[in-house]
């Protein structure tokens, strides 16, 4: 189980609430943990309409950690958050749709891996404060696609675009109660102001808009097209060490074992052709010298007789 900060659309306030994360091993990283959670629990959207960003730094916790606010990009549920609206005393600074879902995670992009931990009573207040004084997504999370795609920086360029097209001019703002931190729940204070409603985009905006993204798509291609070379580039100069290291490998051990070992089979042939020359000389001798004697025996036996 983990808790989470949820700002429902239809109640006046955030709360706590605990779901159940699915946790097991992370088989890209060994001795990691892996989470699934399940944000189809709070969103009727699938997974590639729900944004998350970041609403600060990382967090001296341990394991460091950060806070993150997720919504969902469907249009299905547009009725405004009440629940922003009221903790924040009328002063977001744009008009939230739908449910969010305040989460503290462990992001490290590098692996891909994103764990989840329980939020606290304090980060209410930070969620709260955030949407007061910024309200714009930042560092966008992306979902189940591969780094760097195209379809993730449109997808980024889309929230951002939703985002500041429906944020209001501050000086539009009537005044306002200012609350330190967390929610309003004060019977005693004076009522809400008004929300201020966002202001409209006309067509040099969405001409704005649209030529963002395609720089924004541009780039991208750029990037990657950078980074292609730069990892071809990379293999090729490994290869190339990599062939020449083993052609400087086998002529080390040509010179070292198969030549030493050449002249020293030779020599041990040429040993042996001498014992065996040695050993037929001396058999041959011997012949020779009982041959020799039995003659000489033969000789004298006939000698005597005579």
């Amino acid at each position: 189980m983990v808790s989470v900060v949820v700002f429902p659309v239809d109640e006046p306030l955030p709360k706590i609430t605990e779901v159940e994360c699915l946790v097991t091993q992370d088989s890209d990283n060994p001795g990691e943990e892996k989470h699934h959670f399940p944000f189809r629990r709070f969103f009727r959207t699938p997974r590639s309409m729900i944004i998350a960003f970041a609403i600060g730094p990382v967090e001296s916790t341990y394991p460091p950690s950060g806070l993150y606010l997720a919504f969902s990009l469907s249009r299905d549920d547009s009725s405004t958050n009440v629940s922003v609206r009221e903790s924040t005393g009328g002063r977001a600074k744009r008009q939230w749709e739908g449910t969010l879902v305040g989460y503290r995670a462990r992001e490290d992009e590098d692996r891909d891996l994103t764990q989840f931990m329980d939020v606290s009573p304090q980060d209410i207040a930070k969620f709260v404060e955030y949407l007061k004084s910024d309200g714009e997504p930042r560092a966008i999370v992306r979902w189940q696609s591969a780094p760097g795609s195209i379809g993730e920086a449109l997808l980024a360029m889309m929230a951002e675009s939703l985002a500041s097209g429906a944020q209001a001019e501050d000086s539009e703002r009537p005044a306002a109660r200012q609350h330190d931190e967390g929610p309003v729940n004060d019977a005693t204070t004076a009522p809400a102001a008004p929300v201020p409603q966002p202001a409209q985009l006309s067509r040099d905006d969405l001409d704005k808009i649209a030529a963002d993204v395609r720089i924004a798509i541009n780039e991208t291609l750029a990037l990657e097209r950078t980074t292609t070379r730069a990892i071809i580039a990379e293999e090729t100069k490994n290869a190339l060490l990599f062939a020449l290291t083993v052609a400087f490998g086998a002529y080390v051990a040509w010179c070292l074992l198969v030549l030493p070992l050449a002249a020293l089979t030779s020599t041990i042939f040429q040993g042996i052709c001498a014992v065996l020359v040695l050993i037929y000389e001396a058999f041959r001798s011997s012949i020779l010298a009982i041959g020799q004697m039995c003659w000489a025996a033969c000789i004298s036996l006939f000698t005597d007789r005579t």
